[in-house]
Parts: structure tokens; sequence; C-alpha cells
């Protein structure tokens, strides 16, 4: 996930109508002899909610317009998935699953679920997350996680229909347990993610410690976890979560550049500079940490090296605005005015609405003996809101 490190209802006639969508299944999942009422409903749950996300993939697909997301995901997918599987697997980490009923009596447990959609929310959270290549290609591996869970149980379920030794049809059993105790951390996980995307970091935390006491390994936990805690101001929680992520998986690409972002705001720049420096070793078309890794350098003086970075920023992502527009900083803090000039204006083409290019433009062009554009510029910026506009135009402009 991209993150920066930069300097409805409606009511008509006294009624509410809310622009919700409910989902409600059930399913009925049969116990064997090894299963328990703990593994019977962990069963329950997950085959209940993959049937409620299926329906709501479709709906989902049926009920926007698709075009711009199926780009997105067409260039964040690393691993073949469909559009369908693409949507479904973010719309786990998006929706709360409500357990409505539930029964067991010691042979089926019987339950019943519901998710609920705000349409306004869904589509703002699936803007969110699908312009992100980090955010999309994790959820991505989530399901891919759970799809090689629900994969183990099938293997487990038909070694047990078939082992004679007593002993080998305990030691098995015991496994099936444990990898079942999976889809719950996963749930959790869930729960946890759909938490920090509204922002309730807390219980974000402490849905994901919950999935961490289940299965210490699973690194998707302590990556986000560690989000969450730099989010709350732990940098020093969320580093400590960085590190156990990159001790069980040393090629980790994404716990780096988080623990990067950590180290940059604990002031430790150079040592951000070394993670994104890993993190791009491991994936060398990291863009967030290449645009991370200039500003880190901007900041030290490394100005050339930071226009470097956000070349490779521009060389893999030819429309990321903000790289242009950091980018023009950096050409203005050398005196390349017309430089710097190039990329704002490449910038409002992107984003006819970014009032900072329009401000930054017009001091790079009164710099460049071209007072009328520079006025013209910090007109436009004034328009569109930037505070410090008025105060150009009412000293230069006059």
């Amino acid at each position: 996930m991209k993150t920066k490190i930069i300097a409805i209802l409606i009511m008509c006639g006294g009624f509410i109508f809310a622009k919700e969508e409910t989902f409600v299944r059930e399913y009925t999942y049969i116990a064997s002899d090894y299963d328990s009422k703990v593994t019977s409903r962990a069963n329950a749950l997950d085959q209940c909610k993959q049937i409620l996300l299926e329906e709501v993939s479709v709906f989902i697909m049926s009920e926007f317009e698709m075009e711009e997301w199926e780009n997105q995901i067409g260039k964040h997918t690393e691993s073949g998935m469909t559009v369908k599987e693409t949507i479904q697997s973010v719309s786990a980490g998006i929706t709360k699953t409500e357990i409505l009923e539930e029964t067991w009596n010691g042979k089926e447990y019987y339950l019943k679920a519901t998710i609920t959609i705000d349409k306004d929310d869904i589509r703002r959270k699936l803007d969110k997350i699908l312009a992100s290549r980090e955010k999309t290609q994790e959820l991505q591996k989530m399901r891919e996680e759970h799809e090689k869970v629900i994969a183990e149980l099938k293997r487990l379920r038909e070694e047990l229909t078939k082992v004679k030794d007593e002993k080998e049809a305990l030691k098995l059993a015991k496994t099936y347990t444990r990898e079942t105790e999976k889809l719950t951390a996963q749930e959790y996980f869930n729960r946890a993610y759909d938490a920090a995307e509204n922002e309730d970091y807390e219980q974000a935390i402490a849905d994901w410690t919950k999935a961490i006491e289940i299965d210490p390994n699973y690194t998707l936990t302590y990556y986000n976890r560690g989000i969450a805690k730099r989010r709350l101001g732990d940098i020093s929680g969320a580093i400590t979560d960085y590190n156990k992520v990159i001790e069980i998986n040393p090629n980790d690409a994404g716990a780096y550049y988080n623990r990067g972002n950590a180290k940059y705001n604990f002031g430790d720049i150079s040592g951000a500079i070394a993670d994104y420096t890993k993190a791009i070793d491991i994936n060398p078309n990291y863009v967030s940490a290449y645009y991370n890794r200039g500003i880190a350098k901007r900041r030290l003086g490394d100005i050339s090296g930071a226009i470097a970075d956000y070349n490779k920023v521009i060389e893999i992502d030819p429309n990321d605005v903000d790289a242009y527009y950091n980018r023009g900083i950096a050409k203005y803090d050398l005196g390349n005015y017309s430089g710097a000039i190039d990329d704002y204006t490449k910038v409002i083409e992107i984003n006819p609405n970014y009032a900072s290019a329009y401000f930054n433009r017009g001091v790079a062009k009164y710099l460049s003996s071209d007072e009328a554009g520079g006025c013209k510029d910090w007109h436009k910026a004034g328009e569109l809101g930037h505070s410090n506009a008025l105060v150009m135009i009412k000293k230069y402009c006059q």
C-alpha cells in the first residue's frame, strides 16, 4: 500500500432511505468423526461466508461501472486471478460478516450469517484498494492463502478416511484441527482489515492480535498490525511487528518498505533509505519504495538521487501524478525552473484540480521572468483553494 510521506444518507418526506444491500445465507456443516464443535463451526462459518462473498462480488460487478476497476486489476494482479476473483478477495477485506443464528447438535453445525453493504461506502473502499497495487496484491495473497488452507483440509479429510493405524489417525486429526484453526485466524484477519479501512485501528489491532495468537506464523497479520500501530503513533511497536515478518520471511519486500516508513517517522532517515533499498532489491518494480526513497533522499540533500527515484516511478507508472509533482520540487531545488515547470504541467494534465501544482508552477514561472504566467497560475491555485495563492497575488500581481 502506498504511504506517502510529503512536505450518505438521503432524506425525503420525513423518511430515511439508506443505500444498503443485505445478503443472508445459511449453511449446515456435517461433522465427521474427527470434527469437534470448534472445527465444525469454523468450517460452517467459512463456507457460509464464501457463499455470501460470491453474491456480494456478483452484485458489485452488476451494480457499478467496472471498466476502470478492471483496468486497475489488470495492472495490479500477479497471480492470474480473474476480475471476479479479485473483487471477491477485496470484498473479504472490506465487509463484515455477522452471525444471525447458529446451532450445534453434536453431528451438524447450522449457521446463518449476513453481510450488509452501503453502496457509497463499498465504492469508496474499492476505489481506494483497487487504485493501489500493494493493497490489491495483498488481498489477492490473502485469498491464495485461504485456498491453500481449503486444499490442505480437503487432503487431510481424504487421508483420514483411508488411514488404518490409530496413532497415525490421531496425528492426522491433530494436524486437521490446527489447519482448521487457520480459518478462524483468517476470519479475525478480515475483521481487522475492515476495521482498519474504517480507521478503527484499536479494534483492528485487537483482532490481528487474536489472529496471531491462533497462527503465529501468519506474516500478513504482523504486517498489517504494524501499519495500524504506526497510524496510532506506536512507531517502535510497528517496527517490532515488521521485524517479526522479516524474521519469518526475509524476502518480504512489503515488510522492509513499511519498516522504512516507520523509521522515517522515527527520524531515522538513513535507516529508512536502507529499508526502501532492500525492498527494491527484492522487488525491482516496487513503485512506492522508489517514491518514498526519493522523498527520504531529498530530505538528506541528495536531490539528484531523489530525481532518479522519481524517474523510476514514472517509468513504471507514467501517470503517477505525485511522482511528477515531487520531481518538479526536486528540479526546483536544483534551480532547474524549466524542468520544474514541465513536471508541474504534467501534473495538471493528469489532474487539472491539483492546486499545489498550479501554485508551484506559478512560482517557477515568476522566477523565470514569466510574471504574467506566474500570476495566472496563482489565480487558478486560489480558485482551487490554495491558502497561499492570495498572498502571492497581493504581493506580486498588483
